[in-house]
């Protein structure tokens, strides 16, 4: 059962029971799935309406596509893609047109959230899981966090504020903080400590 007592409905239908869709996100207005799957050697960005209707290819490539957002407008999508051997970063227009490299460095840089005036919000995946923005109207990058703790599951508000959670795997690695940082050029804020837990 859902939270309101429903029925729990089924939203995908992939034909081949062997594919897995590598990641499903829904669109803002909730009426579009977009996810990325590979079929037969071949990784595709697909979309796919939840009433019902015909797929649609956003972007293919042969090498891995991992981590989709959507911009909050919905007209377009981001993704991570792997270019040369490191995952680099795209905006592909639904409309059509080749997609957009937004990221352009040595290190796997994934995707996690885009505010409303088109900043991107991504991580590296280097020792410390740093957090890195991109303005798409300019290009410019501006480091989000570099901390000697772990930055895991960011996200950006409706203000521009982007929360996420710290980790010290070595200190302590059962607990941390949430940290939020502001839309502008500003400290993290610690929020909320998170507890140590015991292993079983």
């Amino acid at each position: 059962k859902t939270t309101d007592g429903s029925e729990p409905q089924r939203l995908t239908f992939f034909a081949n029971g062997d594919a897995r869709p590598q990641t499903i996100i829904p669109s803002p207005d909730q009426r579009t799935l977009a996810y990325s799957i590979n079929d037969n050697g071949i990784w595709n960005v697909k979309l796919a309406a939840l009433d019902g209707g015909s797929e649609k290819i956003i972007s293919s490539s042969k090498d891995v596509i991992d981590n989709i957002a959507w911009h909050p407008n919905g007209k377009s999508l981001f993704f991570s893609l792997t270019i040369e051997g490191t995952l680099q970063i795209f905006e592909s227009d639904l409309n059509g047109g080749d997609p957009i490299q937004r990221t352009n460095g040595d290190l796997n840089y994934l995707v996690h959230d885009v505010s409303a005036n088109g900043s991107v919000l991504y991580g590296s995946t280097s020792e410390t899981s740093d957090l890195w923005r991109v303005d798409t109207a300019d290009a410019t990058e501006s480091i989000v966090a570099n901390e000697v703790p772990s930055e895991f599951w960011p996200d950006i508000s409706r203000n521009g504020s982007i929360a996420y959670q710290s980790v010290s795997h070595v200190d302590s690695p059962d607990s941390g903080w949430v940290k939020v940082v502001g839309p502008g050029p500003t400290p993290a804020i610690q929020c909320m400590s998170i507890a140590s837990t015991s292993r079983r």
